[in-house]
């Protein structure tokens, strides 16, 4: 079976989903909000943002609601520890609302998306998802041949991570999920993607592309999850 590597972060800008308009990126969101961004000194340690986006023109929603993700990847597993930030807040007495940190493989429903994990936001409108998901053949989403059908590797190199709804998304088959709801004011979006290399490319010098990687000296600092390891499907 054909097998992609996946390698660190490069800051690569971010498609519109069902269109072919690309979003820009605000200056103001490389700085603060968490800190750094992309690799940490020479550590197997990345970090990317995911932001409240306006789905109207997909542009990034100042002042909105935002998430930090820190993660290592190999061809095995996915080490992820994150942390969000101004979602809509879990109430006492009521259902508690719960989000899942995703891999969004396009095309729409994304057919073959991976749950890494799931929280419920707490009264401060924060989620904190931390585990180590194995997805080793399964991402990014191949067919039966091991040929790419992920229309993000195709077409841009990368892969999507979003914050949805729990509650949005579906198990069509055992081992088989895909979004089942579509409430982009509750998601949290990608800044940037992940990219995979296919695997005829010896070595690659995993390396940030982001001129502004924020400032090392406002890390978003870890808290402690009540997620346990992340549920991979």
């Amino acid at each position: 079976m054909k097998k992609v590597i996946l390698i660190g972060l490069v800051a690569i800008l971010s498609v519109a989903l069902a269109s072919p308009v690309m979003a820009a990126k605000p200056e103001w969101a490389n700085f603060g909000l968490g800190g750094i961004v992309g690799q940490a000194g020479n550590s197997s340690n990345w970090f990317m943002k995911l932001f409240e986006k306006d789905s109207t023109d997909w542009t990034i929603v100042e002042g909105g609601a935002w998430g930090k993700l820190k993660y290592t990847l190999t061809e095995e597993t996915f080490d992820f520890h994150f942390n969000g930030h101004g979602l809509e807040p879990s109430v006492e007495g009521e259902p508690p609302i719960k989000y899942a940190l995703i891999y969004y493989p396009d095309p729409w429903p994304g057919e073959g998306l991976i749950i890494f994990g799931s929280d419920a936001s707490n009264e401060g409108g924060n989620v904190h998802i931390k585990g180590s998901a194995n997805i080793e053949g399964l991402l990014p989403r191949t067919d039966e041949f091991g040929e790419v059908l992920d229309e993000n590797v195709i077409e841009n190199g990368g892969i999507k991570v979003w914050l949805v709804l729990l509650s949005d998304v579906d198990e069509v088959d055992e081992g088989e999920n895909q979004m089942a709801g579509w409430q982009p004011a509750e998601y949290l979006f990608e800044y940037d993607l992940i990219p995979v290399v296919a695997p005829e490319v010896e070595t690659v010098t995993s390396e940030s592309t982001d001129n502004n990687p924020g400032n090392p000296n406002k890390s978003d600092k870890s808290e402690k999850s009540n997620n346990g390891k992340g549920k991979n499907k």
